[in-house]
């Protein structure tokens, strides 16, 4: 008897085996085969478990889903959870079988139930995160197809330094913010609220509510809530077209953003290493971040390197990808909201901090000469901090912000063509990072009257 079992349980491997192989090729019905041929052993073998029956169930149900052959799936599914009722996975991949062949009350029961045999789903799968969250049954698909578009647009707008033709991120700031990041202390990424732009994060909302400009403001307004209206945190760069001359942008970057204490170019121009940039696009959205209340390790979401996003202006609105992807995002969200937006429709606040992945990635035209790069976190809260967030006594009055997800590296400092003490500014970065280059901008600005 025992040998007979052994040699069951031999052949069901190399079954399963054979399964695997042929499902790695993409040969959906070599697979299935061989999981039939395996779970007929099993289930002629009396002294096969329950556990190992669930398990091929399970993987046929996998492939039937594949497949798109859903009623044979969930069928499947359904045996192996039978077999084995504590399979988390198997409920969330009943769930998502489900929610695929359009039955949405059972898809969300068995995301519910996944949850409840193992909170930490939430956590790590993000449709499992939004199925705890949702409230009407009959928002599922519009929710789920949501956060499906937002991802691919936020994908789109993604920089990818390795095939963009730039060969310099920079960054314009005060004098202040140089001698921290040459103390190698992290980058950080401010709230937009003390932005200068009034119109941060209403463009695109302009956009999808069909207004021309984001100058009918009230109404834009009434989208937002409290909790929504300023959950972005964020660190502008701009890049330089290889071969293009940007003087005049220079000028308007250097009198904007290059001040200290005030005086217009007296600041830094920071060129920073773009290998220390990501590559790849994130996978998940920021918003799916472990909730405030479940206190997770932000080293158990590691971030290798940090996101770097375009910035879309008006007119790039209008393209025709980004178009096309707008307008299917209009529609998603006049499904959602039926007739207007409610503050206290936990379904509505949802959509909405889905939405403000991409918010913050768009602005007005007259923007357009700045060619924004942008690293942008989201983080929502309402009474108590995120780990992650952090305050900024400095300042009056503090104010929020995050670090970059990880130490940037600086490559060149260029010291404005209105900075003071240019010789002991460089003696003192040559002396913290001798790897670091120094100069002076020689950029014509005009005549500093101030000391005259």
């Amino acid at each position: 008897m025992g040998r007979v079992m052994s040699e069951n349980f031999k052949n069901i491997e190399v079954l399963l085996d054979q399964a695997y192989a042929h499902f790695s090729k993409e040969e959906w019905d070599e697979a299935i085969n061989k999981q039939s041929r395996a779970l007929s052993l099993a289930e002629s073998d009396s002294s096969s478990t329950d556990e190992l029956k669930a398990h091929i169930y399970f993987i046929m149900g996998i492939t039937y889903g594949i497949k798109r052959e859903y009623r044979t799936a969930i069928d499947k599914i359904l045996s192996s959870i039978g077999l084995n009722n504590f399979n988390a996975d198997a409920h969330v991949s009943l769930g998502f079988t489900y929610y695929k062949n359009e039955q949405y009350k059972e898809s969300l029961e068995y995301y519910r139930k996944a949850n409840s045999i193992n909170p930490r789903l939430k956590l790590e799968n993000s449709l499992c995160y939004l199925a705890s969250r949702i409230y009407s049954m009959e928002m599922l698909p519009h929710i789920f197809e949501l956060y499906t578009v937002i991802r691919e647009i936020k994908q789109e707008r993604f920089y990818n330094n390795a095939l963009e033709n730039s060969n310099l991120i920079s960054h314009y700031t005060n004098l202040n913010s140089l001698r921290s990041l040459v103390q190698k202390n992290p980058f950080r990424l401010y709230n937009v609220t003390y932005m200068s732009d009034p119109s941060e994060g209403k463009a695109l909302l302009a956009r999808l509510e069909g207004y021309d400009s984001t100058n009918n403001i009230a109404k834009i307004e009434g989208f937002l809530s409290e909790s929504t209206r300023s959950p972005a945190y964020v660190g502008s760069f701009v890049k330089k077209e290889a071969g293009e001359h940007l003087e005049d942008n220079e000028i308007f970057r250097w009198c904007t953003y290059g001040k200290h204490n005030l005086k217009e170019a007296g600041g830094a121009c920071l060129h920073f290493d773009i290998s220390h940039f990501s590559e790849h696009p994130p996978q998940e959205l920021d918003f799916f971040y472990p909730e405030k209340n479940m206190k997770s390790s932000i080293a158990s979401h590691p971030e290798q390197k940090a996101y770097i996003y375009k910035i879309a202006y008006k007119d790039d609105m209008e393209s025709e990808s980004l178009s096309l992807s707008l307008d299917v995002l209009k529609d998603l969200l006049d499904k959602i909201k039926v007739h207007q937006w409610d503050n206290n429709n936990p379904d509505h606040l949802l959509a909405r901090e889905i939405l403000d992945e991409i918010r913050f990635l768009f602005k007005a035209n007259q923007y357009r000469g700045e060619t924004e790069l942008r690293i942008v976190k989201i983080r929502h809260f309402s009474d108590e901090l995120p780990e992650d967030v952090k305050v900024d006594m400095d300042k009056l009055p503090p104010r929020f912000y995050m670090e970059a997800p990880n130490q940037l590296q600086l490559k060149k400092v260029i010291l404005g063509p209105q900075a003071k003490a240019f010789a002991g500014w460089a003696r003192w970065i040559k002396t913290a990072n001798s790897k670091l280059e120094v100069e002076q901008s020689d950029i014509p600005y005009g005549t500093d009257y101030s000391d005259n």
